[in-house]
């Protein structure tokens, strides 16, 4: 079975759910035994979630980086398979932006702030925050189902290209001033 990576990209805080993420791995682990996570970034829980790893005995499957130079980050978005997104509490998350901007199939907490980026089952997936099971299930058919992550991939571009990159923001900006320039006017 071929190596699929699996990519997360945040601060290591409570809130960004990484913790699911690693019991998830848990669950499907046997299934997937090349299956790689690579964890960038940095924060307080990092040393109580590589316990958790070691205590699972996950640690040839889940790879902590650190802190990488921007340059660096790219890399890592071109390397994976998929982009998760864990977390309990979120707003429009710009690792999610880049994720999609490289391409990547998410799977990512049904909670408002991802809601603005991802579009279940087209770009990638929704599972219910902290929800090991629900999570360990969306990862299964992600990493089992190429013909969808790929589909998936490519709405992730398209959407991406359309909404939200910097042009497209402006624009956007551009129009609201405008909308309440003229409103305010006598």
């Amino acid at each position: 079975m071929d190596k699929k990576i699996i990519l997360f990209v945040g601060n290591l805080i409570k809130r960004k759910g990484v913790d699911t993420l690693i019991e998830s791995i848990r669950i499907v682990h046997k299934q997937f035994p090349n299956l790689l996570v690579l964890i960038v970034g940095h924060g307080e829980e990092r040393d109580k979630l590589e316990l958790l790893t070691n205590t699972y005995g996950l640690t040839h499957n889940v790879k902590f980086l650190g802190a990488v130079q921007e340059d660096a980050l790219a890399d890592f978005y071109n390397s994976a398979d998929a982009f998760i997104l864990p977390s309990t509490s979120e707003g429009h998350s710009v690792a999610l932006l880049e994720a999609m901007a490289s391409g990547l199939s998410i799977i990512a907490s049904n909670i408002d702030g991802n809601k603005v980026s991802v579009e279940d089952g087209v770009n990638g997936f929704f599972f219910e925050p902290s929800n090991i099971k629900d999570l360990a299930e969306k990862l299964t058919v992600m990493l089992t189902d190429d013909a969808l992550r790929e589909k998936m991939s490519v709405n992730s571009s398209k959407m991406y290209l359309e909404k939200f990159t910097t042009e497209v923001q402006i624009q956007n900006f551009l129009k609201v001033y405008r909308s309440l320039l003229n409103h305010h006017r006598p």
